[in-house]
């Protein structure tokens, strides 16, 4: 945030505060360390105030400058005189045009003027009205935003802080200004600079500041989908400014029209995410839900219109219930009057454009909880012949006697409806498509058989005017079978669609169309068939269609091949329907975005397979499949340790290490970006001790060398580096342990260095060396300030039992009390497993029959005793420093 500074006296300090919260990089006036004299001298190269300059330079300075610059440092005038003097010379000085020539020297100078001034007299308003500093700020940023330059001078900072805190009267351009500096300089962003000035602005904003920065995105070329959503992230920081207004969401519709007005949207969309479908849908119902507050209905229909034409090529839930809102806000605000307003509205709309009356009228009849809205809506489209076309008038009609004729037989439907549509499609100048539209009012009726009813209005329509059935004609059918999940249905469909001559699904530029047979896909792999029996009919119908199979419909897909463990048709499947993808691109599909929820479901179907899947013992099967995820999909950071526990715990810790390496790779790959950070801390702690613990040498001595060299994990904590120690010292690397030790020694224990775990892993490693060395290092703690805890001690036991010091082990037991320790089962158990020869752990269980009775009883019952084996080198079975 910006520092705030006094709006009138500014305190000591306060003019290099406000530099700092702009954010900016200042022309600073002063370029030497000056002494002022105790006598004012009239010469100014040694006066106080004096702006050094080239005498060369000043030949040919504007005379205007070198005036301000004369009034600035004279001694001749009283302050008072100088000061109105200054004022006056300003004032023309920024009404005057600028030269680019003399701009820097034109600033500077201004720069030491209000500077100085804002010194003398701790005002930053003290030399100039607020008009003409409203004039000075638009005219500096003018130039330094053209230029694309950030190192304005000083008093930008201070009079953008003083101008934020004026009620009145504050030009819309200053404050787009200011939103523009910022986002420029201090925030980077267009969001975060709205975000600020509405916090600390005392002005009002009118609709025509939003007009004006959006004039300036459009200007700049950023009037994107970036810009949309840093206004809704804005809106929600205020809550007393509404900048989600009629000409943002029309700019919005605009420029979602625009985008998509040459070319479709891509079922996968990850290369530019300002034209992903599922990223619209997601502002689109952000944008509505902020607008609803101040809706105006003009601009509500045409986002209606945008809303129902995005959801008839992809609809999730939220998008379904968007619309569900926006019906519900235009039927509560029309339902006392008739919707008299509304129907002005359509009215008014252009005798060509109907757009807006027909998709009321579909969105409503397809909620099917509006009856009263339609009802009203169909009577004003039926009666009036001159505005709208037949069709439009007929649909109308029909959606009309369906909702008089709820749940009547079909029969009686089929019979009023046929007197209606009759008249217009025997009519020789009826129009193209009149079937499609008798087709999607029939399909809103509420009969006993609506499937019935439709194939007897096409029978008859086609019987008396010879027309065929179309691609819209079956989308119709289709998607109203696949509404009421009918899924034997809608396939019927469309396999009766594939004999019918004119119909050809492949050859359709419409994404709804498309649409229609993703939707189709999805149901028919939610049935119960197995993959099997579902994969012929998904078959048929994707030689048909014109687009790739949307993430939706892959997921449900994936999911019934997985339940039959189909990994190689899942891989074939990805590789048809996803977009080819380099394996070491930067940009990828993203699941970790708010809008990106099914590519997020698909990845982590796949995700839980490999972490679950236990049916290949050599877990090949989970590692195909992973390295088909990394593919395709940005991977979620959180989800690397799980997968990698899951390889270590099969004992493919080669396949763990390969996921760090290439972790590691991306991280350096695409430094830049921060979108792949390298292995952290967790990741590294995790697999130390389990190559540790595994005796993975070479996975050890790679991790240790990337954490040297990883810029990430600079200072490494003493947890850290007990962790190196203990995978060396599982290792049998007494030498390697033993420096490691040493450095680690280094720092001592108050300073978070050395601790009783770095004690506790050292007895371990001096175990594999000799009894000797472990003593020796045990008399030696005191040095380290460690006293001996409860796991130091169980080790040092532990050391004299491995190595058959039976009598030794016992002498420390009996001294436990001394180091105010307890002796317990886990102690008496520990000394048990961990002797390696028989005859010597024989002595231990009868010195416990003997000493611990009671103890020893209970870990017999516990099933926990090992018997003693000799010792292999390829096992672990010293006590390791996390478990002891």
């Amino acid at each position: 945030m910006w520092t705030t500074a006094a709006t009138r006296a500014l305190p000591r300090g306060s003019i290099s505060a406000a530099r700092l919260a702009f954010g900016l990089r200042v022309i600073h006036s002063r370029r030497h360390k000056w002494t002022l004299s105790k006598t004012p001298s009239r010469t100014v190269a040694e006066h106080g105030l004096a702006i050094l300059e080239d005498e060369q330079n000043t030949l040919h300075t504007p005379r205007d400058i070198v005036e301000l610059k004369h009034f600035l440092r004279t001694r001749e005038l009283d302050k008072k005189t100088r000061n109105d003097v200054l004022k006056t010379n300003l004032t023309e000085f920024i009404a005057a045009p600028l030269d680019p020539q003399w701009a820097d020297t034109y600033f500077h100078t201004v720069d030491s003027v209000l500077m100085q001034t804002i010194r003398e007299t701790g005002q930053v308003d003290s030399v100039l009205p607020m008009d003409e500093i409203f004039k000075l700020f638009d005219k500096t940023a003018q130039f330094f935003l053209d230029a694309d330059r950030t190192d304005m001078p000083e008093y930008m900072a201070l009079l953008a802080q003083r101008l934020l805190r004026v009620k009145h009267g504050v030009p819309t351009s200053t404050l787009v200004n200011i939103v523009e500096i910022g986002s420029r300089s201090r925030f980077a962003d267009v969001s975060a600079s709205l975000k600020y000035v509405l916090q600390v602005t005392k002005c009002t904003f009118g609709p025509e500041f939003m007009q004006a920065v959006m004039a300036r995105q459009a200007a700049k070329g950023t009037l994107n989908l970036d810009f949309f959503e840093g206004i809704l992230n804005a809106q929600t920081a205020s809550k007393h400014y509404n900048l989600v207004n009629d000409d943002v969401v029309t700019a919005f519709i605009g420029h979602i029209l625009h985008i998509f007005a040459d070319t479709n949207p891509r079922v996968h969309e990850f290369m530019d995410e300002n034209r992903n479908l599922y990223r619209v849908q997601y502002l689109a119902n952000e944008l509505t839900r902020e607008y609803l507050k101040t809706a105006n209905i003009e601009c509500l229909l045409s986002l209606l219109k945008l809303k129902a034409d995005l959801n008839s090529v992809r609809a999730s839930n939220a998008d379904t219930e968007s619309v569900h809102t926006i019906l519900m806000h235009l039927e509560a605000h029309g339902d006392h009057d008739n919707f008299a307003e509304l129907k002005l509205v359509l009215f008014k709309q252009d005798i060509h454009d109907e757009s807006l009356a027909s998709t009321l009228l579909s969105q409503l009849a397809l909620a099917n909880s509006h009856d009263s809205f339609l009802k009203s809506l169909c009577e004003f489209v039926a009666l009036d012949e001159i505005k709208f076309l037949s069709h439009f008038r007929l649909q109308a009609l029909l959606l009309n006697t369906g909702i008089k004729n709820r749940g009547v037989e079909n029969d009686v439907l089929f019979s009023k409806m046929n007197t209606i549509y009759t008249p217009f499609v025997v009519d020789s100048e009826s129009e193209p498509g009149i079937l499609t539209s008798v087709l999607q009012a029939v399909s809103a009726s509420h009969v006993t058989d609506p499937q019935n009813l439709l194939d007897t209005v096409c029978n008859d329509i086609i019987e008396k005017t010879g027309v065929e059935l179309t691609v819209a004609d079956y989308k119709v059918m289709i998607d109203r079978a696949l509404r009421n999940n009918e899924v034997d249905l809608a396939y019927s469909l469309f396999e009766e669609s594939l004999t019918t001559s004119s119909v050809h699904w492949a050859e359709s530029l419409d994404p709804a169309v498309a649409s229609t047979l993703d939707n189709l896909v999805a149901l028919v792999a939610q049935t119960g068939e197995s993959a099997a029996e579902m994969f012929p009919r998904f078959k048929k119908i994707k030689q048909h269609m014109p687009m790739k199979c949307s993430a939706e419909a892959l997921h449900r897909m994936c999911e019934k091949m997985l339940d039959d463990a189909c990994v190689g048709d899942v891989i074939e499947l990805l590789k048809r329907e996803f977009p080819p993808i380099k394996k070491d691109a930067y940009r990828k599909i993203r699941v970790d975005l708010p809008y990106a929820a099914p590519h997020k479901m698909l990845f982590h179907l796949l995700y839980r397979f490999v972490v679950t899947y236990k049916e290949d013992p050599t877990f090949e099967t989970n590692w195909v499949l992973y390295g088909e995820i990394h593919k395709y999909f940005h991977i979620p950071y959180k989800t690397y340790l799980p997968v990698i526990e899951t390889f270590c715990d099969a004992d493919r810790l080669n396949a763990a290490m390969l996921i760090v390496r290439r972790m590691k790779m991306l991280s350096e790959l695409h430094a830049d970006s921060n979108v792949n950070p390298p292995p952290l801390r967790e990741i590294y702690k995790y697999l130390l001790r389990v190559f540790g613990d595994k005796l993975y040498e070479e996975g050890v001595v790679e991790l240790h060398e990337y954490l040297k060299m990883d810029t990430n994990i600079v200072n490494q904590d003493i947890g850290m580096q007990n962790c190196i120690l203990n995978a060396y010292s599982n290792l049998q690397k007494v030498g390697k342990a033993r420096d490691l030790f040493l450095a680690i020694s280094s720092n001592p224990k108050q300073h978070g260095g050395i601790n009783e775990e770095t004690a506790q892993i050292m007895l371990k490693t001096y175990t594999y060396s000799g009894l000797p060395y472990v003593q020796s290092f045990w008399n030696s703690l005191s040095q380290y300030g460690i006293f001996p805890d409860y796991a130091v001690f169980r080790q040092y036991v532990i050391a004299h039992t491995y190595h058959g010091n039976i009598e030794g082990a016992v002498k420390l037991v009996e001294e436990i009390d001394d180091y105010n320790l307890e002796f317990s089962s886990d102690l008496l158990l520990s000394m048990h497993n961990y002797c390696i020869e028989p005859e010597k752990q024989q002595e231990i269980a009868d010195w416990a029959k003997e000493n611990h009775k009671c103890l020893w009883a209970e870990l017999q019952q516990s099933g926990l005793l090992k018997p003693a084996t000799p010792y292999m080198p390829d096992e672990n079975l010293i006590a390791s420093g996390a478990d002891a």
